[in-house]
């Protein structure tokens, strides 16, 4: 079958990766110094939850060391949250290298076949984001069967729009993208894309509106819609729709999520995180139904990677040099476990998935 190699997205997604990443589960570089939605107005001060922390286990870790980069993993097989799936910079070929897990505790092989890949939370199946275009001029999604390296295409938007930032399901039933457009120096968000595994079928829906541009979208905690970050005018915050691409409620003045993997809300849903409005440097917790900040904290964290469960989160914790560690920190900044070292943060992009309850 007749493929259209898409070289100028190629060149596209390059610079995208180098500007405008993907998902950057990478550090930050330092810096100095339709209906009418329900509009919910969060809380100005803050408050302290008080919910049963549970214990995350310190002892009984296995090391692995990650091919391709400097850099040692620490985990258990009970962990709720595992790395599948990293990506190292060559910047002399100026791209980014591929290496996913062969399963979901199994070790990692490294591939250039993809722009980027996402492994299936039971590890038996991952979506390869495809470097070209069908024939009919659709960009497919490849969905791999680990086990047996049978691949089924999806086509998901017609050129010159792609797609990214894969989400799975807990279930590992449905995959969501966000719809990217390519055009000009900056990407920007037109919608978002619903594959059905079992069917095999992808449900698309653009949403022609600039206050969503700079977001990507997230499964809310029961997984029934889907939200984004917008800004519009002095407003933003955080948006849900419903499957149809119909905007349910909106709850402004929360801070910009961090564009990582899963990384917005808990695992039950009821809270969210993000950079504080006020305070880019800190962190933010919040209420998803009413949109209360319920803590804060800072120094421990760079970057928001994701939950590692209902009263942690986990996160980079890099310096300005190339030396950086991932960790489980409470939410009051507290670091309780090290997940991943490495002495070349400034080249690596880990992506975790939830692989249990948490």
């Amino acid at each position: 079958m007749a493929v259209t190699m898409v070289a100028a997205l190629a060149a596209v997604v390059l610079v995208a990766w180098l500007v405008i990443p993907g998902d950057t589960s990478r550090p930050p570089v330092a810096s100095p110094g339709a209906g009418t939605p329900t509009v919910s107005s969060p809380s100005s001060s803050p408050t302290t939850p008080t919910p049963t922390v549970p214990a995350v286990p310190t002892s009984g870790l296995t090391r692995v060391k990650l091919p391709g980069v400097r850099a040692t993993l620490y985990e258990r097989p009970d962990d709720p949250v595992r790395l599948t799936y990293y990506e190292v910079e060559d910047k002399a070929k100026e791209v980014w290298i591929n290496y996913l897990r062969n399963s979901a505790n199994g070790s990692f092989a490294k591939n250039t076949k993809y722009w980027q890949q996402t492994l299936s939370p039971d590890g038996e199946l991952s979506a390869g984001r495809s470097k070209e275009y069908t024939d009919d001029d659709y960009h497919g999604v490849d969905i791999i069967t680990r086990a047996t390296g049978a691949v089924r295409t999806v086509k998901t938007v017609k050129r010159p729009l792609t797609y990214e930032y894969g989400e799975w399901t807990r279930k590992g039933d449905r995959l969501l993208f966000s719809i990217r457009n390519p055009g000009g120096n900056t990407w920007t968000t037109k919608g978002f894309v619903v594959v059905d595994i079992a069917r095999g079928t992808a449900r698309v829906k653009q949403i022609n509106d600039p206050a969503i541009k700079e977001g990507r979208f997230y499964w809310n905690g029961d997984e029934t819609m889907v939200a984004t970050y917008f800004r519009s005018g002095k407003t933003a915050g955080v948006r849900f729709y419903d499957l149809d691409g119909k905007v349910v409620r909106t709850l402004d003045g929360v801070g910009t999520p961090y564009n990582t993997s899963s990384g917005l809300f808990s695992p039950s849903g009821d809270a969210m995180v993000t950079e504080c409005r006020d305070a880019r440097s800190k962190v933010c917790v919040w209420d998803s139904t009413s949109g209360a900040e319920t803590s804060r904290f800072g120094v421990s964290c760079s970057k928001v990677l994701g939950w590692w469960d209902a009263t942690h989160l986990f996160c980079w914790n890099a310096a300005e040099s190339s030396e950086g560690n991932v960790i489980v920190v409470d939410l009051d900044g507290s670091t309780v476990r090290t997940l991943l070292e490495t002495t070349q943060s400034d080249i690596l992009g880990p992506f975790y998935v939830r692989s249990g309850g948490g």
